[in-house]
This record gives structure tokens, sequence and C-alpha cells, in this order.
């Protein structure tokens, strides 16, 4: 009997080891930059094991490509009180040039160590980096407005946990620390990219919200 129990003993710490040196030795453990090109957009999966359906949103003047999810989309229409001002959304951010694409890469590995999760994937090349944000704009927002707005704010909130994708849509690390967004210029322009299509999307798509719930 105790022959059996040291034999298993053995084959169990024997598996063990086995399965964390293949995770730890895993070839390219940590994000790349090598081999830069911007896929079509996959499904993604979140950690929560969801999969997700990203959307085009636009791309800012600094050739960051912007999406949110289909999924992202759908809360937010179907809450009654959207005032065209505030909104919550899960927002994609992917790296349209092979430069800025690097710079991301090497924002993300700086410091990353004991803040950054990696999982094993397919591969460990960047595709995206994806968060949730909330956005309060102080002012009535219109994207015609010539007004000298420069005494108000557009308070822009964001998780800090951020999630990185590779181009199949898998979740190649992520971070969890809750952050706040300074407004900056570059942010000022990711507002009104994305408060301009959601509020489209708004207005072309108003419906009692409870239609869908209630049949």
């Amino acid at each position: 009997m105790n022959r059996i129990l040291v034999m298993l003993k053995r084959v169990l710490g024997i598996g063990l080891l086995a399965v964390i040196l293949s995770f730890v030795a895993m070839p390219g453990f940590n994000v790349e930059a090598k081999g830069h090109k911007i896929p079509a957009s996959p499904e993604i999966i979140n950690l929560f094991g969801d999969r997700l359906h990203p959307v085009y949103i636009g791309t800012t003047s600094d050739h960051m490509h912007v999406y949110t999810t289909q999924e992202s989309i759908d809360n937010l229409l179907a809450y009654k009180d959207y005032d065209g001002v505030e909104w919550d959304l899960y927002i994609i951010l992917v790296p349209g040039t092979e430069e800025l694409h690097k710079d991301t890469v090497s924002a993300i590995r700086e410091g990353a160590e004991g803040i950054v999760t990696w999982l094993p994937a397919k591969s460990r090349n960047l595709w995206g980096t994806g968060s949730q944000m909330f956005v309060e704009i102080n002012y009535p927002y219109d994207s015609n407005d010539t007004a000298d707005n420069s005494d108000d704010t557009a308070d822009a909130w964001a998780t800090a946990d951020m999630e990185y994708y590779n181009s199949y849509g898998e979740i190649i690390g992520f971070r969890r620390e809750d952050g706040y967004i300074n407004e900056g210029e570059s942010t000022s322009e990711l507002i009104e990219l994305i408060t301009d299509f959601i509020n489209k999307q708004y207005d072309e798509h108003k419906i009692d919200p409870y239609s869908s719930y209630i049949q």
C-alpha cells in the first residue's frame, strides 16, 4: 500500500512539474510588437468566456483605430435614460501604424512585472487593448458647436483594468488597477469620436426599451 502511495505521489509530482515548466517556458511569454499588420477585427473572448463582437467606430488623427463591441452598444441602447451625454462602453484601441504599435507594446511592457498577468495563447503578438470607459460631458455636447468650451470639461473615467488581445481574439494578458484618465487633446478627440458614433446609433435605434423583453 505504501509503495502505491509513493508511486502516486511521484507521478503527480512529475505531472505537476511538467505543467509548470511548459507554462513558464512557453515561447513568446511576453507581448510582442514584431510582424505588425492590422487584420480584420476578430471575435474576442473576455475573461469570463463571453464571445464579443468588435464594431469599428473610427480612427483618431494619431492613427489609433477605435472599436467598441456590439454587446456593449446593445447594453447602452437598452438604457432608457440615455441622454446623449453620458455613456459607458467597452472600448478597444488598435494601433494603426508600426511605430504606434511598438510604442503601445513598449508602454505595456514598461513596469508590467507584478501588474500584468500573462496568459497562454496561440500568439503573443498584440492586436489591441480593451477597457471599460465611462464618460460624462459637462456641457451639452454638440459636434457642430464652435463656442469656446475651454472652461468646460469632459470627465473620462475608465478602469485601468486592461485586456490585451491578439489577432485570434484571445486575451494574451490583463491588468487590474482602477484609474482615472486625464483629459487631454488625444482623449478629447477620442471622446468626441465615440460620442458622435453612439449618438448616431441611438438616433437610428430609438425603440421602446422594454419591447424586446416583454412579448
